[in-house]
């Protein structure tokens, strides 16, 4: 028995699996409603902060969101999800808990930064790289399986040939990681100079530091770990690109 498939179907995979992605893309923000209970932010300096940063930036949002996540962990986040006008911010009540509210809108101004800049549809070559790389795995694994029948291998040790895929894969995978991180850390960079630009740089250096803390970073990765495997540059070359693009003359 032969486990080698055609390239035909090496192709529908790959086809397959990049519409599964964008289908949990678009489903995510509906999922997390079942996950999670979602309240909106209370009138207060916050909300002022944050719709005084979307107005002036001509930036459209539905509402502004306060997500419940300290009942499962300690982690600060925020981020923007939606499309199109249903665009809305989500905020974890852990993140309004420790930072104060200029902390927050400059990280939003991040954010921002990244919206503008259309960086989720820049990131969609990575996802096609990533689902090619993950079906090629696939195929090398059944070439391996078929390989073995033919030299009449142990036929029932499919268990470690799925451990073998695993590897490969992860090999595989490790070598064109670098690709989508190197564009994934100038895409960090951008965000940061666009925060920057509409005059959130000091706050972003402060908020970046707290993270960094409270999240138990580390500060200086080899540079060769860091271009191989960091999707964000390091804290110290942030704040480095920050404090460079505060000094430059507008």
């Amino acid at each position: 028995m032969t486990y080698l498939p055609s390239y035909l179907a090496v192709i529908i995979a790959t086809v397959l699996l990049i519409l599964v992605i964008l289908l949990i893309q678009f489903l995510f923000p509906y999922l997390s409603k079942v996950m999670n209970k979602f309240t909106p932010l209370e009138d207060g300096e916050l909300k002022t902060k944050l719709m005084d940063l979307m107005n002036k930036n001509n930036f459209v949002i539905e509402g502004i969101y306060v997500v419940n996540a300290s009942k499962r962990s300690t982690k600060e986040n925020a981020y923007f999800t939606g499309l199109g006008k249903s665009k809305r911010i989500v905020i974890y009540d852990t993140l309004i808990n420790n930072f104060s509210p200029d902390l927050i809108t400059a990280i939003f101004a991040h954010e921002l930064g990244h919206a503008k800049h259309k960086d989720n549809l820049k990131s969609f070559p990575s996802t096609i790289l990533i689902c090619i790389t993950e079906v090629v795995c696939l195929y090398l694994w059944a070439s391996f399986i078929s390989g073995f029948d033919s030299i009449e291998a142990n036929a029932h040790n499919d268990g470690l040939m799925f451990v073998v895929y695993l590897e490969v894969m992860s090999l595989v995978a490790s070598l064109f990681s670098f690709i989508s991180n190197y564009f994934s850390r100038k895409r960090e960079y951008a965000a940061d100079t666009f925060a920057v630009k509409i005059g959130y740089g000091k706050d972003l250096e402060a908020a970046l530091i707290k993270l960094t803390k409270s999240s138990f970073s580390y500060l200086n990765p080899h540079p060769f770990l860091e271009f191989m495997l960091w999707s964000h540059p390091s804290i110290l070359k942030r704040l480095d690109n920050i404090k460079k693009n505060e000094n430059k003359p507008n």
